[in-house]
């Protein structure tokens, strides 16, 4: 079942020249009571990235960048309810600081990865951590790592956070620092390698003998995601090799499992078409599998992978077109929830759809205005309750939005 809802214009109408206020106080006065749509911000843009669930209340990570500012990490606290009780920004002086995912330990201690964007062209990673307990605005970072090794006009992109079961921190991504003397070889068209870097819980790095940093084969390699497995690792990757090219061609989807210290324990896994398919996400499934989700002709593609890391099934080409999927969230009552992004003439909608095991999409919701709004993560509580983050617009600005529907999708209160 389909179900189109438009509600972020009706939210920017119903806040007309009261827009500031409901930017700020994450609600519109008189409140539209109907629905849990909150949004979050200040002067100047805001972007939604990740959204953790507390005790009492929820954890949003973002950025944000006020007119004439560099790019700062943004934090909001709410309540269930959705109240704000604190927000916090985190800068790096005169250089853009971009969140792209984050983790949240027992102990409430959130780590943050970000693109470190230098003046002169240079990426690095970034991680910082810091108390949910201690949000505030212009806050210091309880701990902060950066890897710049060369000092140089390499790109080191991260994208995703792993929290291991020690406490340790894994930070994915991609590096222009290719490494020559990497086991697969190299050779003039290597373009990007996958970057994996190991982390203690106060952010002091692995060695180089304690946790292998770089994998890949020719060309490019862009890493996605860790998965902790019985104290080994599952890393996914989109990869121009091919491990069957009598069937796939361009980009691939690529596995590899590793031992506990990052080298690689089996062969390399190609998944693909003679199209190109671009991971997003990846979670380990109940059954001690994992699933994948990523791009394929403009569509959601899902494949299911056993403990062995072979396909169960065949990959799936999910919904309707022209989405692009972002977060995949194994569901409580039995098979995925997973949202992306859907283009629709000059918009962009937030898409959720909940898919069975078998890769039926059970039924689908899409939220949105008549601007570009982005989803970027979807959450379950054990209560049922869907948390879906992104970013809308309203009045020509970008805000942090939480939407919150039942388990069926349906928006709630």
């Amino acid at each position: 079942m389909k179900s189109s809802i438009k509600i972020f214009q009706v939210l920017a109408v119903l806040c007309g020249t009261l827009f500031f206020s409901c930017d700020t106080e994450d609600s519109i006065d008189p409140r539209y009571e109907d629905y849990f749509v909150k949004y979050y911000g200040e002067e100047g843009n805001q972007q939604g990235v990740d959204v953790e669930v507390l005790p009492d209340g929820y954890l949003l990570v973002g950025n944000s960048r006020a007119t004439g500012q560099n790019s700062e990490i943004f934090i909001v606290r709410t309540d269930l309810l959705g109240n704000r009780i604190a927000y916090g920004t985190i800068s790096e002086g005169t250089e853009d600081l971009v969140a792209v995912d984050a983790v949240i330990n027992d102990a409430g201690q959130l780590y943050i990865a970000a693109e470190l964007r230098r003046g002169n062209g240079d990426v690095d990673i970034y991680v910082c951590s810091v108390s949910s307990n201690s949000i505030s605005i212009g806050m210091t970072p309880d701990q902060v790592y950066v890897h710049d090794l060369t000092e140089s006009t390499y790109q080191d992109v991260p994208a995703s956070l792993t929290l291991v079961s020690n406490g340790d921190i894994i930070v994915t991504g991609y590096t222009t620092n290719i490494d020559p003397l990497k086991p697969e070889g190299t050779s003039g068209e290597d373009l990007t390698d996958i970057i994996s870097l190991r982390l203690y819980p106060d952010l002091t790095e692995y060695g180089i003998n304690e946790w292998r940093r770089i994998y890949g084969r020719n060309k490019a390699d862009y890493g996605h995601k860790v998965i902790e497995r019985n104290g080994e690792f599952l890393f996914y990757a989109s990869s121009y090799y091919a491990s069957d090219p009598g069937t796939q061609g361009g980009l691939n989807l690529m596995v590899f499992p590793t031992n506990n210290i990052g080298v690689v324990s089996g062969g390399y896994k190609t998944y693909g078409s003679m199209n190109d398919e671009f991971g997003s996400d990846m979670i380990a499934t109940s059954e001690g599998g994992s699933l994948l989700i990523a791009n394929s002709n403009n569509r959601i593609l899902l494949t299911r992978l056993n403990i062995e890391n072979n396909l169960v099934g065949f990959p799936a080409e999910i919904g309707q077109s022209s989405v692009l999927s972002k977060s995949v969230f194994e569901a409580n009552n039995g098979g995925y929830l997973v949202v992306g992004n859907w283009s629709n003439a000059n918009n962009s909608d937030f898409y959720l759809a909940k898919v069975s095991v078998g890769n039926e999409v059970e039924w689908e919701r899409t939220f949105g205005g008549l601007d570009q709004d982005r989803v970027s993560k979807v959450r379950q509580k054990v209560d049922g309750t869907i948390l879906i983050l992104g970013t809308i617009v309203l009045d020509s600005q970008e805000k942090m939005c939480l939407i919150k529907t039942n388990s069926s999708g349906d928006l709630q209160p």
